[in-house]
């Protein structure tokens, strides 16, 4: 973020000043990050969960037809895998909902630390800029007579 600064009545901006602005906060900024790759680590969690859980009860749904076609007590092949793929779908629902909700929160509380920082940084950047432009002008002296 570059520092404004004044020049009589003109404004600028500058990146050679902004080494003038301190960084605080550090700590709190590594712990946005982490709770930011903690929400992508879930969220990448929350995916495979799903997958893996709808490849489960669709297989699951086939084999369970298979052996009740071996045992000769009934269903169908089609019928336990789609069976199968809706109860799949339906706990694949809820993983969304719970999984992705935790990844949401996780995300957005890093988020919601890194706003508070660049709250900081942009009042503290403006505190300095309205002190400069507060700082009275020297009087100009008057000519030699």
């Amino acid at each position: 973020m570059p520092l404004l600064y004044t020049a009589g009545d003109n404004i600028y901006y500058s990146r050679e000043r902004e080494s003038i602005m301190e960084r605080r906060y550090r700590a709190l900024r590594v712990i946005s990050t982490i709770y930011k790759i903690i929400g992508g680590i879930v969220a990448i969690s929350t995916l495979l969960l799903i997958i893996g859980n709808c490849l489960m009860f669709v297989l699951g749904g086939v084999s369970s037809a298979a052996i009740m076609n071996d045992l000769d007590i009934g269903g169908s092949m089609l019928a336990g895998g789609f069976g199968g793929f809706l109860v799949g779908a339906l706990v694949a629902l809820v993983l969304i909902i719970y999984g992705g909700g935790i990844a949401l929160t996780f995300y957005a509380a890093g988020e919601g630390i890194q706003l508070f920082i660049d709250i900081e940084e942009n009042t503290r950047q403006t505190n300095l800029f309205l002190r400069q432009r507060a700082q009275p002008e020297r009087p100009v002296p008057p000519p030699a007579q």
